[in-house]
């Protein structure tokens, strides 16, 4: 492993590099999970991989309740040259607001289905943290920047060659490859190499590249999840407990992906006979997200685009309906937000929290600082908006997959011909240790800080094995997931 106490492109000819070389500079999600912002240097062409911003309540945060922003500087975002975004994720899409109210003047590339989100996404962060500098001339100017992009169509940025490619995380999701003078980055974003069932899993057929930057959401030594129908069947299990009980199921999730995964689940659980027919609620934007999912059915896989068209057993609601629901009988609630800081789940919480018959079910990280991770620590009290809000009801951890777990992280390098050196970022810092111990006998691992710039590429001669010496189905259970409706984690 490289050192980690400085960037090793600063102690070589800058001028030189900046002719010959590409270099990544870190303004984002390095030893941190969000606020993806990564700079691309290829002469001088300026690429901003990703414009995320950070978890409101994270522990050290010191931005005064706000969200925290990536530390570029106004003067090095005008001279950015391009925004690439993988997905319509707050943390790597809404920063891009600022960078304009920053001066940045350029496009933002992006596909179809994340171009339709990130103007929902945005919408709603100004909306509800009313930020001083995002104006409608901002907005405007945002508005006109969008270029869209298909899926593994190379498309030439001044003197760099670019293509998006499945990532497999949400409906557009893309990794991204940068190449200049023969040298190639891959950028994961957010990645998932398991089918789901909405979903196929990330595109990694044919990729080669001579450096990755990979995140490491799920990259803990515990973080391996198991046969997907082994978790479906135990999840379906707990949620008929309930209902069989006569209580209701809460189940907090992101309203981008998270969200549409869990109905379709749901649905053909209903369907199947697997589970028992209540009323399935929707609140929050999971209506207007499921719009976008509609209109982009070509992203999804083809034998759930029926589904998809269909509200048979769910049912969209709104805030006048919440009332009805929380006294009426056992039902299944999917709200947004997924980590319960905001949006219609507080005030399900609020009602239901405290009544032993009924359950919370997580299904999606919960960050540092967020009640939902508050709840999964055992907390017997969180604050909801102001309301203290005892913990009584039954709280299960359920995952529905939308991130590479530990093993499929091992896996993607070992997909990456021609792979020489990784920096891990997008991460826990001990997760992100945990993983590149299993990486760095075979590649040069960099875990970098906030800050850093570094060469893109290997000045040593270590190079990673061939890919068909470590063949996916020996060293992980990508081989055997289930990707059909009937197995849908």
């Amino acid at each position: 492993m490289e050192e980690q106490n400085g960037s090793d492109s600063h102690s070589r000819n800058r001028k030189g590099n900046e002719q010959n070389e590409m270099e990544i500079s870190f303004y984002g999600a390095a030893e941190e999970v969000g606020r993806s912002c990564i700079m691309i240097r290829a002469g001088k062409t300026k690429i901003l991989l990703d414009a995320g911003l950070g978890n409101i309540n994270e522990p050290g945060n010191d931005q005064n309740g706000k969200m925290r922003m990536p530390e570029i500087s106004d003067e090095e975002l005008k001279g950015v040259s391009a925004i690439f975004v993988t997905h319509a994720h707050l943390d790597h899409c809404c920063f891009v607001t600022h960078a304009f109210a920053r001066g940045y003047k350029g496009n933002v590339y992006l596909t179809e289905p994340t171009a339709e989100l990130m103007k929902l996404q945005v919408a709603d962060y100004v909306r509800i943290s009313k930020p001083e500098e995002i104006t409608g001339k901002v907005m405007k100017a945002l508005a006109s920047s969008y270029k869209v992009v298909e899926y593994r169509k190379p498309f030439s940025f001044r003197n760099v060659r670019v293509e998006f490619i499945n990532a497999g995380h949400i409906i557009g999701s893309s990794l991204i490859r940068i190449t200049y003078n023969g040298k190639s980055i891959l950028y994961t974003g957010d990645i998932n190499l398991q089918k789901s069932l909405i979903l196929n899993g990330a595109d990694l057929n044919n990729i080669k590249a001579d450096t990755l930057i990979m995140e490491s959401t799920y990259g803990g030594a515990d973080d391996i999840y198991g046969d997907q129908e082994a978790r479906a069947e135990k999840m379906i299990n707990s949620i008929n407990a309930t209902l069989l009980a006569g209580g209701k199921v809460i189940i907090p999730s992101f309203g981008i992906g998270r969200s549409q995964e869990v109905l379709m689940f749901l649905n053909h659980a209903i369907e199947s006979g697997r589970m028992e027919k209540v009323p399935v609620y929707a609140d929050g934007a999971v209506g207007k997200i499921m719009k976008v999912h509609r209109r982009n059915l070509r992203y999804c896989k083809k034998d759930i685009r029926e589904a998809m068209q269909s509200d048979k057993n769910f049912k969209f609601v709104s805030r006048n309906e919440r009332n009805r629901i929380v006294k009426g009988g056992s039902c299944v609630i999917v709200t947004t937000s997924g980590m319960m800081k905001g949006g219609p789940v507080v005030f399900y919480m609020q009602k239901l929290a405290s009544d032993p018959n009924n359950k919370l079910i997580i299904v999606g990280y919960q960050a540092d600082g967020t009640p939902g991770r508050a709840i999964l620590d055992g907390a017997k009290e969180v604050d909801f908006e102001g309301h203290l809000v005892p913990i009584r009801l039954t709280v299960e951890q359920h995952k529905i997959m939308a991130h590479s777990d530990r093993k499929n992280l091992e896996e993607i390098p070992r997909r990456v011909h021609g792979l020489k050196k990784i920096f891990i970022v997008h991460g826990e810092k001990g997760k992100q240790i945990s993983l590149s111990q299993s990486l760095v006998l075979a590649y040069d691992v960099v875990i970098p800080k906030i800050g850093e710039t570094h060469s893109a590429v290997s000045h040593g001669s270590r190079s990673a094995p061939a890919v068909t010496v470590l063949p996916m189905l020996k060293h992980s259970p990508v081989s055997s997931l289930l990707t059909s409706p009937k197995n849908i984690l």
